[in-house]
């Protein structure tokens, strides 16, 4: 990723891990930098077949276990941990 903050509009990349660590399903979403990024979240986890209600972990493919969302919008985590491709699983999956 490039540095600098972002700005517009951005492609954020969600990938489903399931227990075999191998990557499964993806989906690409085109994100505005100042909405909140627990919406895309819900809309990735819906997109990659999580039921509603379901628990779900957001990592980074960089090891940050625990991607912090909440009250945060989308240019803000993308500062944070430097990447827009995220790993999304069940707590389950991820052996929490």
């Amino acid at each position: 990723m490039a540095e600098g903050s972002p700005t517009g509009w951005v492609d954020l990349t969600f990938t489903r891990i399931t227990r075999s660590e191998n990557p499964g399903a993806k989906t690409i979403i085109r994100a505005h930098v100042d909405d909140e990024m627990s919406y895309y979240v819900l809309v990735a986890a819906k997109k990659l077949g999580f039921r509603p209600g379901q628990k779900i972990v957001i990592t980074t493919p960089m090891g940050s276990w625990f991607v912090e969302i909440e009250g945060r919008t989308v240019g803000e985590v993308i500062r944070k941990y430097r990447t827009t491709h995220f790993n999304i699983t069940t707590p389950d999956d991820f052996g929490r």
